[in-house]
This record gives structure tokens, sequence and C-alpha cells, in this order.
């Protein structure tokens, strides 16, 4: 059954799509918002059902709605043009809005899907409609508005705001895009339109910007966007003010009394060999030893790492050097007892991330266990020395089954990033999943210089002048560059 519904300000939406221009880099956003013209009241006949969805639709616009006030920005000479069915086959209506923006006053802000080619590498494109006409196109990150292969998933959110507080309305996108064959590899990517002086056209804003909103995450909603301009701007403002008070440099303290320390460890060695409490006496696999500074304030840590068995299962012991410099603490750790621990050893050059705000090192390693000769699972972690507690983060997982007569194992990665949900990923993605987990971090290289203890209470064996000898050699092999 059908009523007669008067609604007043719906304007009919009219879209079209062209080729963007200027190829410069920019970003993605969030959340929705719209402002509905108040011009003439119509009479339409709709159903029941439209009458529910139109109502829905207005509501979340109204509640997301954000514009801009009029100014005295130059009025562009407006060059229009008709949309033809195409182009109107591929606007986007829930990504779509009435806005007022500065030079153009009430206009429609209307997305489009990309134009089909025989690469599938087209992007999405934004345009002003005034009624049923073009009157503006916005620039795209390519001159010729392609993306090469990478392929347009969705305009995930649109926004009108004045985040460079500038008078002016600014609109924030998030596009989500996924390289090309691996669609679960999808990511969010931000594009931020601004204004630049009297002009009313829009540019793309600055491509470091966008850039380290991608590269710290702050891309998944409109309000992590606009922390993320805030952090960056802060962090401009401080690069401009004397080195005293800019962004922290890298904690790279080194111990005052380094042979001291030494000293102090080569006089403990019953309280770390072994283990804590002589955990691996019973073992017939070799125990290794190390000296590292892994948080680099300065008090050295003792690592004792054992290898077992031949499914590959790592224990390991962290000792770090009292703040008073005159004993030894064993490491808290945020492990489950019982859970599997990274094999340390297996490596002397482990990547390394610096998080330069928290000052908090990210070593990054791999952890094997074999379940016979049929299935391996395997995953890559990091960790981290924290006030005198070791951190593991499980960054993503790998599984490897051989089964029946196939030639070939079946291979299955995912990731397990913490705000990124656990979901499938390649093994390309798998291998460089620390560079995706710490994309806005110092990368470097620590270098680790390992004793292994062949034989059974060697190191006991050794003079207190050898076994100082041993520990400082161990120390000057420890290195982060």
């Amino acid at each position: 059954m059908n009523r007669t519904i008067k609604i007043a300000g719906f304007a009919l939406l009219l879209g079209v799509l062209s080729g963007c221009q200027t190829a410069v880099p920019a970003g993605t956003a969030a959340a929705q918002s719209s402002q509905m013209a108040s011009t003439e009241t119509e009479n339409f006949s709709i159903s029941l059902e439209e009458t529910s969805e139109i109502q829905e639709t207005l509501t979340e616009e109204t509640e997301n709605k954000e514009t801009g006030n009029e100014s005295s920005s130059q009025t562009p000479e407006i060059s229009t043009q008709l949309p033809s069915k195409d182009s109107l086959a591929r606007k986007i209506q829930e990504q779509s809005f009435d806005v007022t923006l500065d030079g153009w006053g009430s206009v429609t802000f209307a997305s489009f899907l990309p134009e089909e080619n025989e690469n599938h590498d087209g992007d999405v494109s934004f345009k002003l409609l005034k009624g049923n006409e073009i009157v503006y196109e916005f620039p795209g990150l390519t001159e010729d508005n392609r993306r090469p292969y990478q392929t347009f998933h969705q305009v995930a959110a649109v926004s009108f705001k004045d985040y460079n507080l500038d008078g002016k309305t600014d609109i924030i996108l998030i596009i989500e895009y996924a390289p090309q064959h691996h669609p679960e590899e999808a990511y969010n990517e931000v594009r931020l339109y601004t204004q630049s002086g009297d002009n009313a056209d829009f540019l793309c804003d600055d491509p470091l910007l966008t850039e380290y909103l991608s590269k710290n995450h702050y891309n998944s909603n409109v309000r992590a966007v606009l922390d993320g301009i805030a952090e960056y701007q802060n962090y401009q403002k401080a690069m401009q003010q004397p080195e005293s008070s800019a962004a922290p440099k890298q904690n790279t303290e080194k111990p005052e009394h380094p042979e001291e320390q030494l000293q102090l460890l080569a006089d403990s060695i019953d309280t770390w060999h072994d283990g804590a409490q002589g955990e691996f006496g019973y073992s017939s696999d070799p125990v290794f030893y190390t000296v590292t500074d892994l948080d680099q304030n300065g008090r050295l840590e003792l690592i004792v790492s054992c290898c077992q068995g031949t499914g590959f299962y790592t224990y390991s012991f962290f000792f770090e050097v009292t703040p008073s410099l005159d004993g030894l603490q064993l490491c808290e750790r945020t492990l489950t007892e019982g859970d599997s621990e990274a094999d340390i050893t297996f490596t002397d050059s482990p990547p390394v991330y610096y998080d330069a705000s928290t000052q908090v090192y990210y070593y990054v390693f791999d952890d094997l266990i074999r379940n016979g000769a049929a299935e391996r699972y395997e995953n890559k972690r990091a960790i981290s020395l924290i006030d005198g507690t070791i951190h593991e983060t499980y960054l993503a997982q790998k599984s490897t089954i051989f089964s029946g007569s196939a030639t070939a194992p079946t291979v299955t990665c995912f990731s397990t990033l913490k705000n990124a949900g656990q979901k499938t990923i390649s093994e390309a993605a798998y291998e460089r999943i620390a560079d995706t987990a710490f994309s806005g971090l110092k990368k470097q290289k620590a270098t680790i210089s390992w004793y292994k203890e062949e034989s059974k209470n060697s190191l006991l064996d050794l003079t207190q002048e050898e076994l100082l000898s041993t520990l400082t050699d161990l120390y000057h092999g420890f290195s982060i560059e």
C-alpha cells in the first residue's frame, strides 16, 4: 500500500564521472556527514519501505553533519557539464552529501566509482554538483586517475571539518584499497582536500602529513585522523623550536661503568648459570649466553637461552642489573607460563624498531615449533624490555602442513596485529609483517653475540679473569645501528 508523503527540502542528487588531475599523494578518512538543502517543498508518492529508508539515511547524515561557513573566497568561474547515464550509474549515493563550501556555496559533494579500463586500476573520483551539473572535479592522486597494481574497494568515510583551523571547511576522506589479486590485504588510505588563500579550488594536502597518518595507523576513522593531524602539527611545531625542546632523541645511553657491571655479572654466575635456579641443568642441549642492553637504559642484561628437543622448544631467562648497580634481578614476563617462546638464539642480527615517543625498542624474532615431519608452526613476534619486564607481542602466524601424496604443502598465514583483528594474509605479507606493524618507527639492526656452552659447566671451569673476559667480549658484541 502506498501513501503520499510530503518531504521538505529533498533534492534529487545527480552525478557524473570524469578523469581527475594533479598527481599528489594524499590520504583517507572517516565519518559520514551532510547538510540537506532547504529550498522548495515537493510532493512525492513513495512506498512505506522507501519512506523508512529515506528517513534512516536523512537521520544518519544529519547526526554526522559538519559544514563550513560562507566566506569571502573568490568565486570561481564555473564551467558546467551535464552527467552521462554511465557516470550517473557510478555515483556512490551513500557517500554523496549536500554541503556548503567556501567559494562554492551550497553544492553536492559526490563520490563516483572508478571508470572501467583494461587494467582494472581506475581510481575513485570526487566532484561538486549544483543541481544536475558538474561545477568542479577534485584532483586525483595521479594525472590519469589510475592506481597501478591497486584495487579500489570503497569510500569508507567522508567528513567536512576545518582541521587546519584556517576558517574554511576542509574535506577528509578514508578510502579502502587492496593490492591487485590480494583482496585480503585491504588497507585504509587518508586523503585530505583543503583550499589555499582566496582560491576556491581544492588541493591535496601535504603528502608528508598523509604518509604520517598511514604509517602511524591514524586511518581507522575520522576521530583517529583528527588525532593524528593534531599529533603531526604538534611535532612540526616542536621541530621548529630549539633542539632541546624538539622531539625526543633516541635513547642510546651507555653504561657509565660497564666494567663494574661486568664484574658484578661474573661474581653472580651462580645466579644465572644454567638459567634461573639451574633450570637447564638436566638438559643435554647446549645453553647460550649473551650480555646486552636491550632497553638502552645503561643497565646490562645477561640472557640465558636453551632450545630443546626436535620440536624446537625454546626457554629463556633475562637478568638485569638493579638500579642501584649492586645486584641482579630476574625480569618478569608477560608471556603466559607454558606458551612457546621466541627462538632468540636462531639469529645474531634481529631487526629492531625504535619508538621515540616511548623510548621503547622492539626486537623481532621468529618462533618455530615442529610436530613431526609433516607439520610446522611459526610465528613472528616482537620482544621489548620495559621497566624490568619482558613484553612479547605476536605479529603474525604461519602453518605449513604436508598431507597425503600432495607434492606441495598447505601454507596458511594470518596477521595477529592488535587493532587489525585476525585475518588471512599472503606469505609475502607474513615476511614483512614487522614493517607493517612498526611502519611509523625507526628501523635498525641489532647485533647479538652468543656464547654457546657445548659441554656442561664449561663456564664454571673458567677462571674469574677468563669469565670476565668472556662476558666483556659478549657485551662489546652487542650493538644497535
